[in-house]
């Protein structure tokens, strides 16, 4: 059952994969990294908040876990990855 998507930005998803990166040591390829933006998008944008309100979660949202299918990675060129990482660390400065 899907009740709510988004999308997200290319650059988003590089900065997602140097954070990552820098605080976990775990590296994801960028699309692995989308459900990241998921709590953002909910607790922060006016769609989110009328998500929550419309499917009565607004009170909940203190005691929610957001599971991330984080697949991808490994089979990426550690060269390609080092690209991917360095897209990021620019967009963050």
């Amino acid at each position: 059952m899907l009740t709510g998507c988004f999308t997200v930005q290319d650059q988003r998803l590089y900065t997602f994969l140097c954070e990552l990166a820098d605080r976990e040591q775990l590296y994801l390829e960028p699309s692995a990294l989308a459900g990241f933006f998921g709590p953002i998008q909910l607790l922060s944008h006016h769609e989110g908040q009328n998500y929550l309100i419309k499917h009565n979660l607004q009170g909940k949202m203190n005691n929610a876990i957001h599971l991330v299918w984080g697949t991808g990675g490994n089979m990426v060129p550690e060269e390609v990855m080092e690209k991917y990482y360095q897209k990021g660390k620019k967009l963050i400065r």
